[in-house]
């Protein structure tokens, strides 16, 4: 079975999404990011990270931001997103960092649109 077909579109089709065994269990406030430039790369990494038994979710944007695709994974635990976030960081074709959403909540309405497109 393909990595896609465990995967549920949400969001309008905007993302994909694959509960983990853990999703009863969910930490929220930290996650991991990944970005990579090939989305099944990034699809089989997250689909193999969701059968972990401490694994509460998996996400993939479908459609890319500036050649890069998005992918999210979420825990049950602080410690987990250490620990995979360690696993994957040198890793040649993917970028990931753990983002703490109890630090940036405060700063969300903050957030203004980028004035123009493709600039620096």
């Amino acid at each position: 079975m393909a990595w896609r077909d465990r995967f549920s579109s949400i969001e309008n089709g905007t993302f994909l999404l694959r509960h983990g065994p853990a999703i009863d269990r969910i930490y929220p406030d930290r996650k991991i990011c990944f970005f990579a430039r090939d989305p099944e790369l990034l699809g089989e990494i997250l689909d193999r990270l969701a059968d972990r038994p401490d694994c509460a979710a998996v996400g993939l944007a479908v459609e890319p931001r500036d050649e890069i695709y998005l992918g999210r994974a979420f825990f049950d635990g602080p410690e987990v997103v250490g620990e995979v976030w360690a696993a994957h960081k040198a890793h040649p074709r993917l970028h990931c960092s753990v983002h703490d959403d109890r630090l940036t909540a405060g700063w969300r309405a903050k957030i203004q649109p980028w004035p123009e497109a493709g600039s620096g």
